[in-house]
C-alpha cells in the first residue's frame, strides 16, 4: 500500500508514475486526498470536542465540590457526547474508505522501469549462451509427450483441466531443479533456506498485494480467511511482517520451495495450454529484505 504521505506530499509525482502503467490509477489520487482531507479534517474536530468535554467535566467536579448547580454544564457535556459519537462514526467512515483506496492503487514503479504497452517495449538486461537454430522446433507439449514427462489427461482425470502430473524422468527433472536451485542460493550466496506453511491468513495476503484485486484467482478456505498461497513470496516477504529490523542486521535473504495455487480464472487459449497458467505449480522463491538505497546491489 502506497503511503499516504508521500500522495500528500508529491501527488503530482505519484499520477505521473502510476500514469506509466497504463491502467488509468494515477484518475484515482483526487479521490484519495479527497478523502484524507475530510478524514484529517473529522478527526481533528473529534479531538477539539473530546478536549471540550474534558474541559468541562473538570468544571463539573469543581463546582459539585463547591455544591454548585453544574445542570447547564452537564447538559453541554451530553451534547458533545453525541458530537463525539457522530464525529467518531465518520472518522471511522473515512478511515475506511482512504484504506480501501490505497489497496486498490498499484505500486509506484521505479524510474528505471521502461514504459511501454506491450512487450515490444521491454529491454534485454543479459542473456545467456548461445540460442539454438531448430530445423524442426517442437512446442513443450509434443516434447514432454515424447519424452513421457508429463500426462496431461491423467491429471484431467484427477483434477480436472488446468493441472499436470509429472512422470518418470519429468518429475526427477523438477526434483533436481528444486534442488538445484535452494542448494545454489544457500551454499553460494547465503539465503536461508525456509520450509513455510502452504495455507496463508488474508492479512498477509493483502500486505504482498495479492488482496483484494486478485481474489478470484485465489483459493480460500475457511470462509476466505486462509488461502492456499500463490506463491511462496506470501510467507517469506510476511515473515516479517511488523517488525523493526535494525538496518546492522540486513539484508535478511530467504529461499522456499512451495507448490503454488492460482484459479487463473478466465484463462483460456494458446498461452494456456500445456503447462502454462495451471491451476497448480511449484517454484523456488527468493526475497531478500534490505534498506532502499542497496536494494539494486
Amino acid at each position: 500500500m502506497i503511503d499516504i504521505r508521500l500522495i500528500r506530499e508529491k501527488p503530482d509525482f505519484v499520477r505521473e508514475r502510476l500514469a506509466t502503467r497504463g491502467g488509468g490509477d494515477e484518475e484515482k489520487i483526487d479521490e484519495v486526498l479527497r478523502v484524507d482531507a475530510e478524514r484529517r479534517k473529522t478527526e481533528t474536530e473529534l479531538q477539539r470536542s473530546q478536549s471540550e468535554r474534558n474541559r468541562l467535566s473538570k468544571e463539573i467536579g469543581a463546582k459539585r465540590s463547591c455544591n454548585e448547580p453544574s445542570e447547564e454544564l452537564e447538559a453541554q457535556v451530553r451534547k458533545i457526547g453525541e458530537q463525539i459519537g457522530d464525529l467518531t462514526q465518520r472518522a471511522s467512515s473515512f478511515d475506511e474508505a482512504q484504506r480501501n483506496l490505497l489497496m486498490e492503487i498499484p505500486n509506484v514503479p521505479h524510474e528505471s522501469v521502461p514504459i511501454g504497452k506491450d512487450p515490444s517495449a521491454n529491454r534485454v538486461v543479459r542473456t545467456w549462451g548461445e540460442k539454438p537454430q531448430l530445423t524442426k522446433p517442437a512446442d513443450h507439449v509434443a516434447l514432454g509427450t515424447r519424452l513421457n514427462l508429463f500426462d496431461l489427461d491423467r491429471a484431467a482425470k484427477l483434477s480436472g483441466s488446468g493441472f499436470i502430473c509429472f512422470t518418470g524422468a519429468g518429475a526427477r527433472l523438477e526434483r533436481s531443479l528444486i534442488n538445484f536451485m535452494i542448494d545454489l542460493h544457500t551454499r553460494e550466496h547465503g539465503y536461508v533456506e525456509i520450509s513455510p506453511p502452504f495455507l496463508v491468513r488474508r492479512d498477509c495476503m493483502i500486505g504482498t498485494s495479492q488482496l483484494p484485486k486478485f481474489e478470484a484467482d485465489m483459493y480460500g478456505l475457511e470462509e476466505n480467511q486462509l488461502f492456499l498461497a500463490p506463491t511462496a513470496e506470501v510467507q517469506l516477504t510476511n515473515l516479517h511482517r511488523e517488525d523493526i529490523l535494525s538496518v546492522a542486521d540486513l539484508p535478511k535473504k530467504f529461499v522456499a520451495y512451495t507448490p503454488c495455487f492460482r484459479r487463473e480464472a478466465g484463462a483460456a487459449g494458446r498461452e494456456t495450454r500445456g503447462i502454462i497458467r495451471v491451476h497448480q505449480f511449484d517454484k523456488v522463491e527468493l526475497v531478500k529484505i534490505t534498506a532502499p538505497d542497496k536494494s539494486y546491489e
